[in-house]
């Protein structure tokens, strides 16, 4: 099967993310989630679900990944089929991570939603995109295209974070921190790190926005102004 040349219109329907769809994120969330998280997704806590638990639950679902890359790779698979799974994996991730970001998809409001289809809708255009190559024989199924694929599933910290900018604003917070993850050295995490900004400065790259994009793994901290309280993501 050749790729997909999914219309604008196909694309953003894919991208919208349907009320019957959620329960279908909660079944994949206790696939993929350690043992002892597989139902934080199902409640409307408020508490932002914290990266301990979605970093190794996004790399159970980038193993699928690479698992759908490799397929590829040896001719188990075409590339049709590569990216129709490939889709369903950027959808699971977009709007687990915002679920997440909330501490519980019944917490996500419209302002949210909004906010993963439209990451959604990026992410799928570039992978319409990369399917094309890869049936054009423009781009080799190399080590390259089995990151490339991984990082379509780390895109979703990006989405967690927008999400939880988005609540923590709600909450009365005003400013944010980056921290530095032990595993980023590029060089805006390096200069970013420990730096207060206010929320939505231009001067403040969010992760997965840097030069890593979406390998970053620094973290966050969102602070008001008015109480001191603070809070690491």
């Amino acid at each position: 099967m050749p790729a997909i040349n999914w219309t604008p219109e196909e694309l953003a329907a894919l991208a919208a993310v349907a009320p019957a769809e959620l329960q279908e994120v909660l079944v994949l969330w206790r696939q993929y989630a350690p043992r002892q998280a597989r139902e934080t997704l199902a409640t409307a806590a408020g508490t932002p679900v914290p990266r301990a638990v979605l970093d190794p639950t996004f790399t159970a679902v980038s193993r699928e990944a690479a698992a759908l890359a490799t397929s590829v790779q040896t001719g188990a698979a075409d590339v049709g089929y590569y990216q129709l799974q490939m889709a369903d994996l950027v959808r699971f991730t977009h709007l687990a991570g915002a679920g997440a970001a909330v501490g519980g998809l019944q917490a996500l409001t419209l302002a949210d939603v909004a906010l993963v289809e439209l990451a959604r809708q990026l992410q799928l255009g570039y992978l319409l995109q990369l399917a094309q190559r890869l049936a054009s024989g423009e781009i080799l199924t190399d080590g390259r295209f089995l990151r490339r694929s991984q990082m379509y599933i780390d895109a979703g910290r990006g989405t967690y974070y927008d999400v939880a900018e988005q609540g923590f604003t709600r909450l009365g917070f005003d400013r944010v921190r980056s921290v530095r993850s032990a595993r980023d050295s590029c060089r805006q995490c390096i200069d970013l790190d420990g730096r207060e900004f206010e929320i939505g400065d231009p001067a403040y790259v969010k992760p997965g926005r840097r030069i890593c994009l979406s390998s970053c793994l620094c973290y966050e901290e969102y602070i008001s102004s008015g109480t001191g309280e603070r809070r690491l993501l």
